[in-house]
């Protein structure tokens, strides 16, 4: 389904309520550069978890870079993690296969971290695990995913690089 039919359109608009709310109070650029105090002024349980998602999720990724740059690869585990729990709990974007999938990641002791990934409602997952153990945490997936949501598991590895680089002579 295209994201135009999804609910990612309700979620946008319920995040532009929110901004156009703590808009009241003082100039705002965007949700990302909101502050806490920003969203006290959200009286709405709804508005105030999707626009505390953008505010979050935001400063995750920084710090997810952050981490990143400093080769502190559980630090960015525990970074996914908090993003899937916004992503689930605040944005409301998850669903049970999903949560399925980075729960049974989670739960490996070479995972560091997961989380879904792209626009939400269905897609994939990512997860962070230790190279010397990828074959045994597909392994493990492989097995408990389909006997929990009756669906195949579909496993893509990809390395960790610093940017774009050029490979061609």
């Amino acid at each position: 389904m295209p994201l135009s039919e999804s609910k990612y359109n309700e979620r946008r608009a319920e995040c532009d309520v929110a901004l156009s709310i703590m808009r009241q109070y003082r100039p705002l650029r965007n949700l990302c550069t909101a502050t806490q105090q920003d969203l006290a002024r959200l009286s709405d349980p709804l508005l105030l978890r999707r626009a505390r998602h953008a505010v979050t999720e935001n400063r995750r990724v920084q710090n997810t870079a952050q981490a990143l740059s400093q080769g502190k690869w559980h630090l960015v585990g525990r970074y996914l993690n908090a993003s899937h729990l916004s992503l689930r709990d605040d944005y409301e974007v998850t669903g049970f296969e999903l949560d399925t999938l980075v729960a049974l990641a989670q739960q490996h002791p070479a995972c560091m971290g997961a989380r879904m990934t792209g626009a939400g409602f269905g897609g994939c997952a990512i997860a962070l695990v230790e190279t010397a153990q990828i074959d045994a945490f597909i392994e493990q997936l492989s097995v408990y995913y389909p006997q929990t949501t009756g669906l195949p598991l579909s496993v893509y590895c990809a390395a960790a690089a610093d940017g774009v680089q050029y490979l061609g002579g």
